[in-house]
């Protein structure tokens, strides 16, 4: 019976993560720092926000990118609504990603990273 309650809920759990629907409100192209800036809106009635790495894996696929030049800039989320708002910035190369991100937006994404200045 324990293991019918923990299939169920693995199943909510599953159906649950498809009424995540994201938007885009709109894509600027900025030359100057060699990125896109993307500004979004994420529908998650009656769940949690999404995480920033969940974010950035998402548009990773969505553009088509490697890891490490899509950046997760803000989510901001109202208190009563199912629905957040943010910014992505996505680089054309990995390269113009260091360059340019902001470091503490670098450290949000890629937490593991700070861990690994403290240890090393």
């Amino acid at each position: 019976m324990s293991v019918e309650k923990t299939e169920e809920k693995k199943e909510e759990k599953h159906t649950e993560e498809k009424k995540l629907r994201y938007e885009i409100v709109e894509e600027k192209r900025n030359e100057f720092f060699d990125r896109l800036e993307v500004k979004f809106i994420i529908h998650h009635e009656l769940q949690p926000t999404p995480t920033r790495e969940e974010v950035r894996k998402y548009f990773e696929a969505l553009y088509n990118k490697p890891e490490g030049t899509v950046y997760v800039v803000k989510i901001l989320s109202e208190t009563g609504k199912g629905a957040s708002h943010g910014l992505v910035h996505i680089y054309n190369s990995k390269d113009s990603a260091d360059k340019y991100e902001a470091k503490h937006i670098i450290l949000r994404n890629f937490p593991e990273l700070k861990e690994g200045e403290q240890t090393g």
